[in-house]
């Protein structure tokens, strides 16, 4: 499988991981993430907060929010409904404050700076939440990257020049006149960023330069207008887990009122950090800056805490959850509040998507703890969470979906309702489980073989592993099947009473249309037809004997895999199946030389293991295709018993994988005196990825109608098995990889699924196998695309390991054999004799030999009308006995027309007098030659006597063709003859 590997929706999963939008499915739970109290518990605990009021700062930073508007990045609510109007959502959970923090130049850092905007994306996004009646506050940092206490660097962009100076420049020329052009004003403008007495990298003796271009700067904001506010961004004084500390503040409001300075500001803001504060702190230092302006309220200044977060998930304080942040989020508001101090806070980075400290997640989902500012403000919101189990972890509900599944006739017990399971022991190492219906946990084929299917499937590659320089190997994933896992997972098969059939890929990793590489211990070979030839020979036959010597039976062995374009050493990237095998290949003797190399591997088979069925794949059905392959297969006498296709309804279309296509191919093999089996199919149970590497098939194709979920992977094997079990030469099938399922379940764990499958190779591909398989499949954009399972929505488990019921079909759909009567020539034509209809049985398709059964009822009639012939079973044969029948028809002979007089706008029909079994004639005539409906009118001749009929109102001188029949009531039926010759003439 992997044929169709789609490297563009691999790579979106290790690309845009962090901008990816999910569907919403059923089955997902209202409830707290893992290690969250009970449902809103922590909630409850909120009050309206005292004094608090509508000049009280309920602000987040938004510097992200444009980057996120160029990422597309759909916003959803606590319960995943999509968010029309992400400004209002933000002002019905209590904000009333956007906040964006603008560098001079972003670009300059050496991350890109993604937390920080450019002036221009911060005007757009503040005037969005202008639109919806936020308060707006711009910090200007003068700085190309995130300033901190110990960091205040100005903007590169200056270097050389005074850095007031150039920062007073940039206030007027920049930042406001953008103001202006934008038409745009902010209720606030901060100067700063975590000032620590070095703004503008002012320090030290310098230091009152950076507080003189605080009051220059100040200036020429209020100078623009009067009513913008401007805050002092500062650094939190002292420590601020110690409350004695925050008297230091002090010193910072001695600075910023000294007369000479002219700082002129209405607020200051103290940046904090989530894992370094206390609220003691907080109010202490409220209280000294109350103190030390004298009455903060009444001066019209205001303390705020202008920057902090809190995180969500933390490895090492297992208390850190969403509701914790949310009492962190309110505590922390609270502490600032008092009667003379309006307060406030606001949430840093609140968009850094893949910080859990933002409020909002990867995927766009707005996190609840923001309720936290409409609850202090005394107003609540609905903090119902819905989670996504595909994107966290938790019950999908499809284990519980109920199936309806019927008797198939012609799908016996013995037909092969197998599975392809490659993957499982790299998943058993990985630490994997599986549950049984009741939810026990058992080995995965015990719960296969317990629900119907009775073979297993097992790839085999001849080295999936990276030979590392120090003696250690590592592994290429996909299951890592070689010969001794392949062997091993052989004899767990057979301890539970399954088959085994071998799909030799004769290639260190995956083999498809797309790719037959050489392992690597051929490579030498390459141009060395015959050692490749010896190759093949000796690599099959240590597989078998290996099988043998541990007593594991092989029925049947696939060499190659799905070798439609050609197989290892006989195949090139461009190659299509016509230069593979078709008689005007471009290379030279390429299809004999295919045929060498099967036919070397084949004679391997047959030597150690003669009885072992031996099968050729190829993949999407489509008649025309495989012809032209086993002609050549023909042309060169290879060896093989079995037709083996795959068939992915899924991807059904013009060219193939139908279910009409699937009959024309087995019917196909019929012809050419082989068995067949589908060797790989599958179907969604889910169109949902649930490990964070996106899956190969998300959607099916529009040609098909199954519903995506267990009841379609059940009406998908029903049509399948149906048209296998019509003829006597359809095997049986295989499903691909039924419980190729996560490790840790839940997209927001894609970076551990991809850490597990790199170290256990339970994944589709890991990194060492980049330089083997092609960079087309490894590489995207020249970014790698190794990851976890791409097949997870296809299984027979769901994510967490629990069976599906539409396992059960391998169990229940058994209907046993049906033996169908047919008659060689339906209808007979009425002679004036008794005639037998000639009639046989067969069993899907097999003829069953007429010593076992006896005929009756109308084996033997002379007249019109319908008969019915049994035939019943002598003794039971092959698994049939009781009765068949089937039913044939006689109807009158046809009339010969004897000519045609014309006249005068009409013509006189003639025919030869037919009285025997005969009510009646039918007489048409037409302009067509082909009597076209439109051109063509009947007449009824109502007597068994008449001969002739004379047809009127015609056109003058136009050419008619005339025909007649015959036909004969019995009882409320009417039996018609063939149409007799036509004759035209033209009227006069």
């Amino acid at each position: 499988m992997l044929n169709r590997l789609c490297r563009k929706r691999f790579a979106v999963a290790v690309i845009l991981c962090l901008t990816m939008v999910f569907s919403v499915q059923s089955g997902a739970v209202f409830a707290d993430t893992a290690g969250d109290s009970a449902q809103n518990s922590a909630w409850n605990q909120f009050s309206k907060i005292e004094n608090i009021s509508d000049g009280t700062i309920r602000g987040v930073d938004f510097s992200m929010y444009q980057k996120n508007v160029e990422w597309k990045k759909e916003f959803k609510d606590y319960q995943q409904r999509p968010i029309e109007n992400l400004m209002e959502f933000l002002k019905q959970q209590g904000v009333n404050t956007v906040t964006v923090k603008v560098a001079v130049n972003p670009s300059a850092g050496d991350l890109g700076q993604k937390n920080l905007c450019t002036l221009e994306d911060g005007i757009k996004t503040l005037k969005a939440a202008k639109a919806a009646d936020l308060k707006t506050n711009m910090v200007l940092l003068f700085c190309d990257w995130m300033t901190d206490k110990n960091d205040q660097t100005p903007s590169k962009t200056w270097d050389g020049k005074d850095a007031d100076a150039a920062a007073k420049a940039y206030t007027k020329d920049t930042v406001l006149a953008g103001f202006t052009k934008a038409g745009f004003t902010p209720d606030m403008i901060t100067i700063g960023n975590n000032v620590n007495y070095n703004f503008l990298g002012y320090s030290g003796n310098d230091a009152y330069k950076g507080w003189k271009a605080m009051g220059d700067i100040s200036g020429i904001i209020k100078d623009s207008n009067k009513d913008i506010q401007v805050g002092i961004g500062i650094a939190a004084p002292g420590d601020a887990k110690d409350s004695s500390k925050a008297e230091d503040v002090k010193w910072v409001l001695q600075e910023l009122n000294k007369e000479w300075n002219g700082v002129q500001y209405d607020a200051v803001g103290v940046t904090l950090y989530g894992s370094y504060y206390s609220t003691e702190y907080i109010a202490a230092l409220r209280d000294a800056f109350q103190k030390y302006e004298g009455e903060a309220k009444a001066a019209g200044k205001n303390l705020y805490v202008a920057g902090i977060s809190f995180p969500t998930k933390d490895d090492k304080d297992t208390s850190a959850t969403r509701d914790r942040q949310a009492s962190q989020i309110y505590d922390v508001l609270k502490a600032t509040v008092s009667g003379s101090n309006e307060g406030g806070l606001i949430y840093d980075n609140a968009l850094l998507g893949w910080e859990s400290s933002a409020l909002v997640d990867n995927y766009g989902h707005l996190k609840k703890s923001i309720a936290a500012f409409a609850y202090g403000n005394g107003t609540k919101a609905d903090v119902t969470e819905w989670y996504n189990p595909y994107e966290y972890g938790g019950e999908p509900g499809l284990k519980a979906q109920k199936v309806k599944i019927k008797k198939i006739d012609g799908m016996t017990k013995d037909m092969i309702r197998g599975v392809d399971v490659g993957s499982y022991k790299a998943l058993q190492d990985a630490g994997v489980k599986f549950y049984n219906e009741e939810g026990k946990e058992e080995p995965l084929l015990k719960i296969l073989s317990d629900h119907g299917v009775n073979s297993v499937r097992i790839r085999v590659w001849n080295d999936p592993w990276k030979h590392n320089t120090d003696g250690t190997k590592t592994t290429y994933g996909g299951g890592g099947m070689d010969s001794d896992r392949a062997l091993e997972l052989g004899k767990e098969a057979k301890k539970y009473g399954m088959s085994v059939t071998l799909d030799l890929f004769f290639s260190d990793f995956w083999a498809d249309p797309t790719q037959q590489i050489l392992p690597k211990a051929w490579k030498k070979d390459a141009d060395d037809t015959e050692q490749l030839r010896r190759d093949y020979y000796d690599y099959t036959k240590e597989i078998f004997t290996k099988f043998k010597d541990a007593n594991v039976p092989v029925t049947m062995v696939q060499l190659g895999n799905e070798i439609t374009n050609g197989i290892p050493g006989a195949f090139d990237f461009d190659q299509s199946y016509t230069d593979a095998w078709g008689s005007k290949s471009k290379v030279k003797n390429r299809p004999r030389t295919a045929c060498m190399f099967l036919n070397s591997a084949a004679s391997a088979v047959r030597k150690v293991s003669p009885d072992t069925k031996i099968a050729l794949q190829l993949e999407t059905p489509n008649r025309n295709k495989y012809k032209t392959v086993m002609d050549a297969w023909e042309k060169y006498h290879v060896d093989y018993d079995v037709l083996g296709s795959s068939y992915y309804p899924f991807w059904a279309g013009r060219n193939g994988n139908k279910l009409s296509d699937l009959k024309d191919v087995q019917n196909l093999a019929k012809e050419y005196g082989k068995e067949f089996v589908v060797m790989e199919t599958s179907w969604l149970s889910s169109s949902e990825d649930s490990d964070g590497t996106n899956n190969q098939v998300g959607k099916p194709s529009s040609y098909v109608n199954y519903k995506v979920g267990p009841q379609g992977q059940v009406d998908s094997l029903t049509d399948m098995y149906k048209v296998l079990g019509a003829s006597y030469n359809g095997l049986g099938a295989y499903y691909w990889e039924p419980a190729w399922i996560p490790t840790v379940p839940g997209q927001h764990n894609w970076d551990k699924n991809k850490e597990i499958s790199e170290k256990y190779g339970n994944g589709w591909a890991a990194r060492a196998a980049e330089g083997y398989s092609p960079d087309f499949k490894m590489f995207y954009e020249e970014k790698p695309t190794a990851g976890a399972s791409a097949w997870d929505n296809m299984g027979l488990f769901d994510f967490n390991g629990y069976m599906l019921q539409s396992l059960n079909f391998y169990k229940e759909a058994i209907g046993g054999t049906k033996a169908v009567m047919t008659v060689k020539k339906p209808t007979l034509t009425y002679n004036g004799k008794t005639q037998k209809p000639t009639v046989s049985v067969t069993i899907r398709g097999g003829k069953v030999p007429a010593k076992y059964y006896k005929l009756s009822g109308s084996t033997a009639k002379k007249n019109v009308g319908t008969y019915t012939v049994k035939a019943t079973f002598k003794q039971e044969y092959k698994g049939v006995k009781g009765t068949v029948s089937v039913k044939y028809r006689i109807v009158p002979k046809k009339p010969a027309m004897k000519s045609l007089k014309k006249g005068r706008k009409s013509i006189k029909v003639y025919w030869k007098k037919q009285r025997a079994q005969v009510t009646g004639f039918q007489v048409q005539r037409s302009t067509s030659k082909t009597f076209k409906k439109s051109a063509t009118k009947q007449y009824t001749v109502k007597s068994a006597k008449a001969t002739t009929k004379k047809l009127t109102k015609l056109k003058a001188k136009k050419r008619y063709y005339v025909r007649v029949r015959t036909y004969k009531k019995v009882g409320k039926t009417t039996y018609y003859s063939a149409w007799s010759a036509s004759k035209n003439t033209k009227t006069k």
